[in-house]
């Protein structure tokens, strides 16, 4: 209700809440999750949606109940190569996170962590599909790369945040 008690807040009072309340406060944030499935994980979805509903207004011109329009950045991290992922829709996944992240605080900053290394020892998994060198390769030549991506996104959220 407009103006209500809950207006632009969570309504559900247990002990997340309290947490949930620094998150807006903070001056930017950076989410990261694996992709099972094509989405993210079920703990980070329940996150989300607890984090996005108190600020969603079903207007026309998209405002947003949000305390602040904070920077944000987004890391997936996945097995799937950057080919197998835009073949299966990802992009249409993240299109979609990004979407709401805009509407509700700004147009996060994505970084996508492809082909990652599964297991410490494939040898311990049934996992046929996956090439445990080739794996280890990625992750030797790829994931070096990733990190520093990772490091440009925290240090262009923390520019964006001092700019405010």
């Amino acid at each position: 209700m407009i103006g209500g008690k809950h207006y632009g807040k969570c309504v559900y009072n247990d002990d997340f809440k309290p947490i949930l309340e620094e998150i807006v406060q903070a001056d930017g944030l950076i989410f990261g999750s694996p992709i099972y499935f094509f989405e993210v994980t079920g703990n980070m979805r329940c996150l989300l949606e607890r984090l996005f509903f108190p600020f969603w207004v079903y207007d026309n011109e998209t405002d947003s109940l949000a305390p602040k329009r904070m920077p944000i950045g987004f890391i997936y991290t996945m097995n799937l190569t950057e080919d197998e992922a835009k073949e299966m829709g990802l992009d249409y996944f993240i299109s979609k996170n990004d979407f709401i992240f805009e509407t509700l605080f700004r147009k996060p900053y994505d970084l996508c962590s492809y082909d990652t290394y599964q297991f410490s020892d494939y040898s311990k998994y049934k996992s046929d599909n996956f090439d445990e060198k080739h794996k280890r390769e990625v992750r030797e030549t790829q994931f070096p790369k990733d990190l520093e991506a990772a490091f440009e996104m925290g240090s262009k959220i923390a520019r964006d945040a001092l700019l405010k």
